[in-house]
């Protein structure tokens, strides 16, 4: 037979491994792929399968098998995976192995659940009343009635169930502070106000009769104010320290600058006589520096008439040389 893309050779009676089925422990299985039938001499090839014959199997139990180490390796590349795996098997037990041939075997009846027997419903009394003939009935008092039927028992209603109790939530720190926290004032709109001048009126007429009715609120205590949190120090740099010691920078003089100046000339003429008496008197200015005036160009020196020249001109004339051909 084959199953989950395997081939087994069974025999009845056998406890077989095979792929993990969807079925219970207990239950009973069929297999249809059978592909070869033998029965002493008679053999049954299928082509691909033997018509009719089927295997009955008993499910025993599912598991898991042995683990497996699964290790992929590629040479200087830096590959590496390993894996671990457990196969999942279903084991059955061979119960029967039918070839298709002999009768099928008969059903077994299932013993019909047995059901649950109810209560005769007790006889009131006012059937029993009934059967009464009716010219007895005619004749007999209500008293005497009474005397033999025996009142019905007052229907005793069950307790109710009390409801569980809720759980009880924790609060928030938010939920906290919000129920400590103040109340918010009402934003004031155009609505509100113009509510409020309607109902001026009527406050204004009767305030003393609402204060006798009404008692006094008591004062709303407010709570402390929490102290603000110290501002940290912050630690003064080398830099800071250095600008703060170094004298401050003169102010760089502009055409606007000196503008303003000009324009608040006469106030500082009419103030400097008062300042000079409390002032310092200023310190000298430090006298300008003398610059040097620039070397004057010398004029070119007369070139010297080489020495050879000279001696050529004074020299006589060398004679000329005398040859055959000049002869």
């Amino acid at each position: 037979m084959r199953t989950g893309g395997k081939q087994h050779r069974v025999e009845p009676n056998q406890l077989l491994d095979v792929e993990r089925l969807p079925a219970a422990v207990g239950d009973t299985v069929e297999l249809l792929d059978v592909l070869l039938v033998a029965d002493g001499d008679e053999v049954s090839i299928g082509r691909p399968t033997v018509t009719g014959a089927r295997v009955i199997a008993e499910v025993v139990e599912h598991g898991r098998d042995k683990k497996i180490v699964v290790f992929k390796y590629k040479p200087k590349t830096r590959y590496r995976k390993k894996t671990g795996h457990r196969q999942a098997y279903t084991r059955l037990a061979i119960r029967q192995i039918l070839s298709g041939r002999e009768p099928e075997p008969a059903a077994v009846a299932e013993a019909p659940a047995k059901r649950r027997r109810r209560r005769a419903p007790a006889k009131r009394a006012p059937k029993a009343a009934a059967k009464v003939k009716a010219e007895a009935a005619a004749e007999v008092t209500p008293e005497a009635i009474a005397e033999v039927v025996p009142e019905p028992a007052p229907e005793v209603a069950p307790p109710p169930k009390e409801a569980p109790k809720p759980r009880r939530r924790r609060a928030t720190k938010a939920e906290k502070a919000a129920e400590e926290a103040p109340p918010k004032p009402k934003r004031r709109t155009r609505r509100t106000e113009a509510k409020a001048k309607a109902a001026a009126p009527e406050a204004e007429v009767a305030p003393e009769a609402a204060a006798e009715v009404a008692p006094e609120p008591a004062p709303e205590v407010a709570p402390p104010p929490k102290e603000a949190p110290k501002p940290r120090r912050r630690r003064v740099t080398k830099a800071e320290k250095a600008a703060e010691e170094a004298p401050p920078k003169p102010k760089r003089r502009t055409r606007r600058t000196e503008a303003k100046a000009k324009a608040a000339a006469p106030e500082a003429e009419v103030a400097a006589e008062a300042a000079a008496e409390v002032a310092p008197p200023p310190k000298e200015a430090a006298k300008p520096r003398r610059r040097r005036a620039p070397a004057k160009k010398r004029a070119p020196k007369a070139v010297a008439e080489p020495k050879a020249e000279k001696a050529a001109e004074k020299a006589p004339p060398k004679p000329k040389r005398r040859t055959k051909r000049g002869e």
